[in-house]
């Protein structure tokens, strides 16, 4: 599936990531501050981070797993993947409206965005 601009723009400065959508089983490509990045580094096992030539990393594993389930929760339970109705993986002020969080989108370099769609 092709990045969209919006979701790009979001990105930047971030690290992609890849893992499995635990309810489809789908590869997932999302992305994580350097912060959360190191962090996660610091509580797994480098073999569950596997970093990529292009600097992306594939996660499994424990790491997988943790990033797994709250991108479950996200999606899921609080419908942002349904909401996503014009499906480009970036949710509009009227998309977030079908969402089931209290959360307000916004634009941010501290690492708390994170933008996902699945292929």
């Amino acid at each position: 599936q092709k990045v969209s601009d919006k979701v790009k723009k979001a990105e930047r400065g971030m690290t992609t990531i890849y893992f499995r959508d635990p309810i489809t089983n789908k590869l997932v490509r999302s992305a994580l501050s350097s912060t959360a990045i190191n962090k996660m580094g610091i509580e797994f096992d480098k073999e569950d981070m596997t970093k990529r030539l292009d600097g992306s990393y594939i996660l499994s594993g424990k790491a997988e797993n943790f990033v797994a389930g709250w991108y479950a929760d996200i999606a899921y339970t609080r419908a942002y993947m349904v909401s996503d109705r014009n499906n480009d993986g970036y949710l509009e002020d009227y998309e977030l409206e079908d969402t089931k969080s209290g959360f307000v989108a916004q634009e941010t370099n501290l690492g708390l965005f994170v933008q996902s769609y699945t292929q």
